[in-house]
């Protein structure tokens, strides 16, 4: 088990150690700007540690690829360790919108789920530990939007667009995904498909449904985020909590 100290923030002009703890709720944190806050030096070498307390929630309420908590531009000279206690959440994928383009007799480009959103994002090497309170998932990706079905007879066409998706599980959506819109009845026996559902966390969303008789091409779920987006840089994770979603 990793221990670290209770909450303080210290920072002084020209480097030496800063310590920046998130003691209460907040949404989309951007470590470099609290950094900045405490008289931070990007181009003087420092250490700089991170501590979220247990019980206390991050989140990301903006878009699916926003993450929760990230760490800003930060110089390769300093060194960054994170200790995490609370939860951390990611946002869920936007839902494919229903379909409304192209000409009513002709099949549109199929609209695919939003991505899920990511829950910790790194722009700096780091070494991450993962406390036993602690519990970090990724946004579930948007559903798909469903098929337009077109009835083609011997003297009439009838059409009716498919259906919105649903948006994935996430800070916003911490309950559970979104359903994908109904499948829709038209005139004729024409039938637009149903959306896909949204994800839940750490999961793609669902594809969308054919329509119906002659069914368009379906929008695929969006892909889920990740619980820890590593953007090529070296980040070492050390868990004894919750890891939902992708660590890479």
């Amino acid at each position: 088990m990793v221990m670290f100290t209770s909450a303080f923030m210290m920072g002084t002009a020209g480097g030496g150690l800063f310590v920046i703890n998130t003691t209460s709720a907040e949404n989309n944190i951007n470590l470099r700007t609290k950094l900045d806050a405490a008289n931070f030096n990007n181009d003087v070498e420092s250490t700089i540690i991170y501590n979220l307390d247990a019980g206390v929630t991050v989140g990301s309420n903006t878009t699916a690829t926003a993450p929760a908590w990230q760490t800003g531009t930060i110089s390769s000279i300093h060194t960054l360790t994170l200790n995490i206690g609370g939860v951390v959440y990611g946002m869920g994928g936007e839902g494919a919108p229903e379909a409304s383009t192209g000409s009513p007799f002709a099949c549109p480009t199929p609209q695919a789920g939003g991505v899920g959103g990511n829950a910790l994002s790194f722009e700096h090497n780091a070494v991450v530990n993962l406390l036993p309170t602690s519990i970090v998932k990724s946004g579930g990706g948007g559903g798909g939007q469903g098929a337009n079905g077109i009835d083609i007879g011997d003297h009439y066409e009838s059409f009716e667009y498919g259906q919105c998706g649903g948006r994935g599980q996430g800070f916003t959506t911490l309950t559970g995904p979104v359903d994908g819109c109904p499948r829709k009845s038209g005139d004729d026996n024409s039938y637009g498909g149903a959306g896909g559902n949204g994800g839940v966390f750490g999961s793609n969303g669902q594809n969308g449904s054919n329509g119906d008789p002659v069914t368009c091409s379906v929008g695929i779920g969006g892909a889920a985020g990740n619980a820890v987006k590593k953007n090529g840089y070296t980040v070492t994770v050390y868990t004894s909590g919750t890891v939902v979603g992708t660590v890479g």
